[in-house]
């Protein structure tokens, strides 16, 4: 589940689609009232509340989001007060709201099956749900980050710290070019932070770099930097991946990084197109944008395309030079003599 999806996800053998179908109609439409199991539930999402709660990976991740999110209670977790509030009731009645109206459902089916085999499935199954009003989301006026924002985060007794660098701005409604574009500006990003730290300066093992698109209104992209370290290295690491965004932002990469990013591009359309799941995604991504499924199709030659130019634009576009959050976690003994 995310702020404007449900997703449902499934497997089955060609043989077994019959039954898959039902199972997925009686999902839709007739949730069994297990008050047993709702209690279990409640307990076990509890215990692993208190569990988070005492995991510093899990402490930085919620503490990265909540910055980037401005507070926003969407984006936090669930504590322990809301899974002992939850009533059973109340959950059904939000889940029949969700199912009964068809108007909003994406489906992609892909795999080894005919259009004969599958289409009296999906008209029994799921063109049978009323279709109502399409519901479209509302803007929570969540405010965008202006200017730098830092936050230390004390957890842990193991010597090592970690840093995110995030950040958000408006985008435009998404479609295939400025999607594209971002894609290409994540993994040129990874590739000349982790050139900087890891072959540089030998100062992690691995830098990550993470891309969120988030269509609920106001519509935003999100990219986080995030890399691990000692402690003692932590401020070098940061002013090190200050500065190579700063350049990317400047002036955008260089001709050996682009063709990096360009080929590797075009290696992952070759090694991906054969799989399933690529083709879920894409297929579910351009039709809830309403963009043309041929387009698909194209990737392979836009990746081919891309100049350098384009790609610098991007960097200019999409690294704000300024407006971003820095998340630091240290060790609890090192954050208190640091004060």
């Amino acid at each position: 589940m995310s702020d404007d999806a449900i997703t449902l996800e499934g497997q089955t053998s060609p043989a077994d689609m019959g039954a898959f179908f039902r199972l997925l109609h009686l999902y839709l439409t007739s949730p069994r009232r297990d008050t047993v199991a709702f209690r279990r539930y409640q307990v076990r999402m509890a215990s692993l509340v208190q569990d988070r709660g005492r995991d510093p990976d899990a402490v930085f991740r919620d503490s990265v989001t909540a910055v980037l999110a401005g507070g926003d209670p969407r984006a936090l977790k669930s504590g322990a007060p809301f899974y002992g509030s939850m009533r059973l009731d109340d959950a059904l009645d939000f889940w029949a709201l969700r199912a009964a109206n068809g108007a909003g459902f994406t489906v992609a089916i892909v795999g080894d099956f005919t259009l004969a085999r599958v289409r009296p499935l999906v008209e029994r199954y799921l063109a049978s749900i009323p279709r109502g009003e399409a519901e479209r989301p509302r803007s929570r006026g969540r405010p965008f980050i202006t200017g730098p924002v830092r936050r230390e985060v004390a957890s842990g007794i193991d010597a090592r710290a970690r840093t995110a660098i995030g950040f958000t701005a408006p985008l435009e409604q998404p479609s295939n070019d400025n999607v594209n574009a971002l894609n290409a500006v994540r993994e040129v990003v990874e590739r000349a932070v982790t050139e900087r730290l890891r072959g540089q300066m030998g100062g992690t093992y691995q830098v990550d770099v993470s891309l969120a698109i988030d269509v609920v209104p106001p519509t935003r992209y999100t990219m986080t930097v995030e890399f691990e370290s000692a402690p003692e290295r932590i401020e070098a690491l940061t002013a090190a991946t200050m500065d190579e965004l700063a350049r990317l932002h400047r002036g955008g990469p260089s001709e050996a990084q682009f063709l990096g990013v360009r080929e590797a591009r075009v290696r992952d359309f070759d090694g991906r197109v054969e799989d399933n799941e690529f083709w879920v995604g894409e297929l579910t991504f351009h039709a809830r944008h309403g963009w043309p499924l041929a387009g698909i199709a194209t990737h392979r030659r836009e990746a081919e395309v891309m100049a350098l130019a384009d790609l610098r634009r991007a960097c200019a576009t999409y690294i704000p030079p300024r407006d971003y959050v820095r998340v630091t976690m240290r060790p609890r003994a090192r954050a208190v003599a640091a004060r």
